[in-house]
């Protein structure tokens, strides 16, 4: 797999002559230090890590002689790619006593944990669009006394094995014709077009097709599911020669002997904690949902406006308790009662 932290840390040397050096590093284990001078953390972070290398903030870190410590910075960021590299930059007097020993990457708001130094290589994928919380430590070893006075983040991103600029599905009577295209592919081995039943788990291979080395035009793909449920998800599985690993938006399509009262349908159901709604809209309209129990109890409401043609809405019903619930649409003039069992 790819190795998606990559540190690079420049080392600006304030002693006798100014010089200048470029230091590629592995990740020591252990994130936190017991003689921590600076304990920066998820949820306060320090700044935003751009691509910019002028990114750089002041700090006014003394450390003592010998084994003088370390100081933990934490910036975050929102990821534009799957796969990043972080270069981490700082200005010292400490010469080459002060070190990169640690990094810890985390969702923000929630700061929960999602790869530290022994897991964050080669993976985790990050999710484009979501935000992040960087964090890392420089831990100063041997020599006299010596201060920290600036640290300069930033990142470049790993180019995507391929950009998909269209992606649909169609029902020609008993098959699903699946196409796409490409804007470009760099180092692609594998484009795995995928099912599901449900648009979530349980997804299976099937067709596949080579990808390109290297193309900047548009190419254009098709693969027949001469097998398709009764209402089936697609998705497109891109693997390169490096072994990674990226996956396309979800699209899907109704066989013709799928019947949907009012047009309108729950999947997956029972559920677990998500479902999908599906359902036709003649003409660019809104759309009202409302989820109840039994009793009549109102769980969930919203009111979206939506485009003519197939549309589908994910519904986060985690929340609730086990047991039976009933959906009602308002869609184009028809109310449509659906139920769902939550388990």
């Amino acid at each position: 797999m790819r190795t998606l932290f990559t540190v690079f840390i420049l080392q600006i040397l304030l002693t006798s002559g100014y010089s200048q050096m470029h230091v590629e590093e592995s990740i020591s284990p252990g994130f936190r230090s017991n003689n921590s001078l600076r304990a920066g953390s998820c949820a306060s972070p320090d700044g935003t890590v751009t691509t910019s290398t002028t990114n750089c903030i002041s700090t006014s870190t003394s450390f003592g002689a010998g084994n003088g410590g370390s100081a933990t910075f934490c910036f975050t960021f929102t990821a534009p790619n799957s796969g990043i590299d972080f270069a981490i930059g700082y200005t010292s007097s400490c010469g080459n006593n002060i070190s990169w020993t640690g990094a810890a990457l985390y969702l923000e708001g929630s700061c929960t944990l999602i790869a530290t130094n022994d897991d964050v290589f080669p993976d985790p994928v990050l999710t484009v669009g979501a935000n992040y919380v960087y964090c890392y430590t420089l831990t100063k070893s041997g020599g006299g006394a010596c201060s920290l006075t600036e640290v300069c983040p930033r990142y470049s991103t790993f180019p995507l094995p391929i950009t998909i600029s269209k992606l649909g599905v169609e029902n020609d009577n008993k098959s699903n014709i699946i196409s796409w295209t490409t804007a470009s592919e760099l180092n692609n081995e594998w484009q795995i077009v995928e099912k599901s039943a449900d648009g979530i788990s349980n997804w299976t291979e099937v067709d596949r097709v080579s990808g390109s080395m290297s193309s900047d035009g548009n190419r254009s793909y098709e693969v027949i599911d001469h097998k398709p449920f009764g209402l089936t998800y697609y998705r497109i599985h891109s693997i390169d020669y490096d072994g990674f690993e990226e996956f396309s938006d979800i699209v899907y399509a109704r066989s013709n002997n799928f019947a949907i009262d009012n047009n309108v349908q729950i999947v997956p159901n029972p559920t677990s904690g998500h479902i999908n709604v599906l359902y036709y809209s003649s003409t660019d309209t809104e759309l009202a949902v409302t989820i109840t129990d039994a009793s009549g109890r109102k769980f969930y409401t919203e009111k979206n406006q939506i485009l003519k043609g197939e549309n589908a809405k994910g519904i986060d019903v985690s929340n609730l308790t086990s047991g039976l619930y009933f959906l009602q649409t308002e869609l184009d003039g028809k109310v449509s009662n659906k139920r769902f069992v939550k388990y």
